[in-house]
C-alpha cells in the first residue's frame, strides 16, 4: 500500500488519522478509541459522537484498511496485518526489528547472518530471528542464540509455496507483524522458500534483503 493510497483513505478526515494513529499501537475497543478522539480534539468525553466515530470505523473498515470483531459485549478494531507496516510508515513510526527467513540443511547462516546485520550500517540490529524450515531439521539443529527461533514446517508444506506462504503467515508474519517491523530475507532457504518469502514481502509491504556468499548485503525491496 503506497503512502497515496492512504492518503485517499484518509481523505483529509482528521478523526481517520487519529483512529489510524491510535491503533497502530494495537486493537482498541470503541470506548478505547473514543476517548483517543476525545484527547486529540481536546473535548469532553460526550463531545465525540457516535457518528463520528462509527462513521469513520466503518469507513477505514470497508477501505480494507482495518478489522472490527466482536468479543462477548466488546467490539474491537485493529489495522490488518498486512497493512499495519505500510501505515506505520506513513505515521513515521519505528519499532523494534525482526528478521523473517529461511533454512535449509546448511545451519551455520544463522550464525553469518546475525554476524553480518551487526555491522550492516544501512538497518537497525535485529531484536529477532525466525526461520522457517522443514521438520527433518528439527534433530539437527541444537544450542540457538536466544534470539532465534526456528519454525518447521512438514515436507509436503515445505514443498508447496502456497501452502508454504499460508503456514508462514499464520504461524509466524501475522502475530509478529503486530508489534514489530518484520523485514524478509532470502538469503537462503530453498527456492520455494524464496518465493513465498518474497511473495508475502510484496502482500505485506516489507522490506526485503540479500546477502550473497561473499557477505555483500543487497535491498531488494526497501
Amino acid at each position: 500500500m503506497e503512502r497515496v493510497d492512504i492518503e485517499k483513505i484518509i481523505a483529509g478526515v482528521e478523526a481517520r488519522r487519529i483512529i489510524l494513529n491510535c491503533l497502530l499501537d494495537g486493537r482498541k475497543t470503541g470506548s478505547e478509541i473514543r476517548w483517543a478522539l476525545a484527547d486529540s480534539f481536546d473535548r469532553r468525553i460526550d463531545g465525540v459522537s457516535d457518528t463520528l466515530l462509527y462513521f469513520n470505523l466503518q469507513h477505514l473498515e470497508n477501505s480494507e484498511i482495518i478489522s472490527r470483531t466482536k468479543e462477548w459485549k466488546l467490539k474491537y478494531s485493529k489495522i490488518h496485518p498486512n497493512k499495519i507496516q505500510s501505515i506505520r510508515r506513513f505515521f513515521h513510526k519505528i519499532v523494534p526489528i525482526t528478521i523473517l527467513g529461511g533454512i535449509d540443511d546448511d545451519t551455520t547462516v544463522i550464525r553469518s547472518l546475525r554476524s553480518r546485520l551487526r555491522v550492516e550500517k544501512s538497518i537497525t540490529p535485529p531484536e529477532k530471528f525466525f526461520f522457517i524450515g522443514p521438520e527433518k531439521l528439527r534433530r539437527k539443529v541444537a544450542g540457538l542464540f536466544p534470539d532465534v527461533q526456528l519454525v518447521y514446517a512438514k515436507e509436503n508444506v515445505f514443498k508447496n509455496p502456497g501452502e508454504l506462504r499460508d503456514f508462514i503467515k499464520l504461524e509466524i508474519l501475522d502475530p509478529e507483524i503486530m508489534n514489530n517491523e518484520v523485514i524478509i530475507d532470502v538469503s537462503s532457504g530453498s527456492r520455494v522458500c524464496s518465493l513465498a518469502l518474497l511473495s508475502l514481502a510484496y502482500e505485506y509491504g516489507l522490506r526485503c534483503i540479500y546477502i550473497d556468499e561473499n557477505e555483500k548485503f543487497t535491498w531488494l525491496i526497501d
